[in-house]
């Protein structure tokens, strides 16, 4: 019989063996992972550091700072962050949402995360981040009180600015309108309040997807900046082009400017450099126009841009080539006949031919005794009765011709 004493024992036994054996992986540095859990979902899908996101999933421990949350990119950059909040989300399915900041250090790009729980030692990853970064290009501060400013704020390429993206600014600062003119580049009209506090303000762009921060990127100054430079338009006359005659070609170019500056008048047009022959263009004021060619041969054509102080052109060049000769049509023949004539006499024939093109036509023929000559009205002489089948062939030298017979009786000699 096993008394109680002996079973305590044993028990006492296998939990010094689980713990040797526990210690004995601690100092080997060998970490123990029970089993992994999962990431589901992490909102919004791209940011940049210090923007707020959520983290679903599973193998969440339920107290926030027990959680580590890992970002790790494709250049090997790392960093942790510590949930600020966890709750539970779906208790049956072991669903939690943590919430934290995006830790600084990382480039852009996509980053890895992974969650490790550290009660239980469980791992969650499969998901990522995308690290978006802005800049402010041109205008980045504005004084108390300006009305209508334009910010032009430009995501890294990763971004992805679409139709009811919105720019914050911060305390002070409202933003009229939103303007977007690519996925990386976005307008914001801006008014500063009169009464706004001097100092910098966090620059946001909040899209369905992504919510991206430029930490401190616009300065309300009591100084008004000073105004932007004009720049030129920048102008794009389009890609060369090979024609035939008598077709024309359009021609679309693409003119983009600074808006700059103010109330200057901005102008377009296209001019011939130089050709062979005249250019004659459809729309000569309009960026896309079509253009005829009074002669084959290369064109160079420009197409000039101005803003009112300064201007700017591209060329590209057009090869005309000269139109496809006609189709060539063959001639006609006729041989004349019949003929009669006696043997020693001279006989001339009476042949024809005629061609629809104008082209020169040659004649030549075979009077069936093996005797030839040229000329619509060739002669010849049959030295033997009996009767001949003469044959009229009608050249037009491109290829085309035509053939015709006539027959011919010589009588013999009285």
């Amino acid at each position: 019989m096993i008394t109680p004493r002996q079973v305590g024992r044993s028990l006492s036994r296998q939990v010094f063996v689980l713990v040797l054996a526990a210690c004995v992986a601690l100092c080997a540095g060998v970490v123990v992972r029970l089993q992994a859990g999962t990431l589901s979902a992490v909102a919004p899908a791209g940011a940049s550091a210090t923007v707020t996101i959520q983290l679903t999933g599973s193998g969440f421990d339920g107290t926030a700072a027990n959680n580590e949350v890992t970002f790790r990119t494709a250049a090997g950059e790392t960093a942790v962050a510590t949930p600020t909040s966890v709750v539970v989300v779906d208790a049956a399915r072991g669903l939690r949402r943590l919430t934290l900041r995006v830790p600084g250090g990382l480039s852009v790009g996509r980053a890895d995360i992974t969650v490790l729980n550290r009660a239980t030692s469980e791992v969650s990853s499969g998901l990522w981040l995308e690290v978006v970064a802005l800049t402010l290009p041109e205008v980045a501060s504005g004084a108390p009180g300006a009305t209508n400013l334009r910010v032009r704020i430009t995501g890294s390429g990763n971004a992805k600015f679409a139709t009811g993206s919105r720019a914050v600014f911060g305390t002070g600062v409202t933003v009229v309108s939103t303007s977007v003119e690519s996925p990386t580049s976005v307008v914001a009209t801006i008014n500063i309040a009169a009464a706004a506090t001097v100092g910098p303000r966090s620059v946001t762009v909040v899209t369905t997807t992504q919510t991206v921060t430029l930490p401190d990127g616009f300065l309300v100054s009591a100084t008004p900046p000073p105004p932007p430079a004009n720049l030129a338009p920048v102008v794009n006359a389009g890609v060369d082009q090979t024609v035939t005659l008598p077709s024309g070609a359009t021609v679309a170019g693409t003119v983009t400017d600074d808006g700059l500056p103010a109330g200057g008048t901005p102008t377009r047009g296209w001019t011939q450099l130089s050709g062979p022959g005249v250019a004659s263009f459809g729309s000569p004021n309009a960026v896309a126009t079509t253009v005829t060619f009074s002669a084959a041969g290369t064109y160079v054509l420009q197409l000039t841009a101005g803003d009112g102080a300064l201007s700017a052109s591209d060329d590209l060049a057009v090869t005309v080539n000269p139109p496809a000769p006609p189709t060539n049509r063959p001639p006609t023949a006729n041989a004349g006949g019949p003929y009669v004539v006696t043997a020693g006499q001279l006989l001339t024939f009476s042949g024809s031919g005629a061609d629809l093109d104008g082209d020169p036509l040659t004649f030549t023929w075979a009077f069936g005794d093996g005797g030839t000559g040229t000329g619509a009205a060739a002669s010849h002489t049959y030295g033997t009765a009996g009767p001949f089948t003469a044959t009229l062939t009608v050249d037009d030298g491109r290829t085309g011709s035509a053939s015709a017979t006539a027959q011919v009786t010589v009588n013999p000699i009285p």
